[in-house]
């Protein structure tokens, strides 16, 4: 352990039991709203990763398949969830299983032409996904006030065409884009549907994220004895879900460091 990355006992109480241990991307794996992860930061998380081979390690993000796939070399042969745990992706046997049945799909379908002009008209842009809705907020604009707007556009559109546009669906944001998938799609339903897959016990399992969008992993975890941590930078709305959770459950924490350094501290701190 670096003794300049230490953490609370009972998180390293926790530590020491998980099995299997995800990542979020932006704002947990990189620095908030950025892509990649510092180059010196890297190396020292694909060492620490390397060195750690009684966890299997993974990624459970919003974003697609081919943007995940840029982090396979800190995960190793490890599992991807992607699309908000839609696609669950073994990079060991390459076996990619697609969790969605298509024919929902087509609640999504309906309301995207409309979403896309509403979004473009404002100056923000979209992500191409299997399986979701995912648009990037414009500059100066955060993500959760483009979901804002995008529930009152979807509202305003429903009463001009007498239809309930948003019924069937879920809407939520990560800390750089609004997610918009299937009412019974989300992070927590990605991860337990992929734990029932490859029969692994939660309790097992361990995820580290930071935006609204990882609350009902941090609520499935938190049930199922895992281990939800958060960095300190974590949003709003996942803050307040952990402090509610806290007062039955002692599995999720907020971690005194920021992004990439949450995850040096904790991958130096598993046994």
């Amino acid at each position: 352990m670096n003794p300049s990355y230490t953490l609370d006992k009972d998180i390293i109480g926790k530590l020491s039991s998980i099995k299997y241990l995800f990542f979020d991307i932006e704002g947990t794996l990189t620095p908030d709203k950025d892509i990649e992860i510092p180059k010196e930061k890297r190396a020292i998380i694909k060492q620490l990763t390397e060195s750690k081979r009684s966890i299997k390690f993974g990624i459970l993000t919003g974003r697609d398949l081919s943007f995940a796939m840029q982090f396979s070399d800190i995960i190793r042969e490890g599992i991807i969830l992607c699309e908000s745990g839609a696609i669950i992706y073994n990079i060991e046997d390459k076996n990619k299983i697609n969790i969605i049945d298509r024919a929902k799909l087509s609640i999504i379908k309906m309301i995207e032409k409309d979403l896309d002009s509403f979004v473009n008209s404002i100056g923000g842009s979209k992500e191409y996904k299997d399986t979701m809705l995912t648009y990037d907020p414009p500059k100066g604009v955060s993500a959760s006030e483009l979901e804002r707007e995008i529930v009152s556009f979807l509202s305003e559109l429903s009463s001009a065409k007498g239809a309930d546009l948003l019924k069937g669906i879920s809407i939520t944001h990560s800390q750089s884009a609004v997610d918009i998938t299937v009412e019974d799609l989300n992070k927590g339903i990605g991860l337990r549907r992929w734990a029932e897959l490859y029969s692994v016990n939660l309790e097992d399992v361990g995820f580290i994220g930071d935006g609204a969008n990882d609350i009902e992993a941090c609520k499935l975890l938190c049930r199922a004895n895992g281990l939800f941590l958060a960095p300190k930078n974590l949003s709003i709305e996942l803050k307040s879900a952990i402090e509610s959770l806290q007062k039955e459950h002692k599995n999720a924490f907020i971690i005194p460091y920021e992004s990439t350094d949450a995850v040096i501290a904790v991958l130096y701190n598993l046994p």
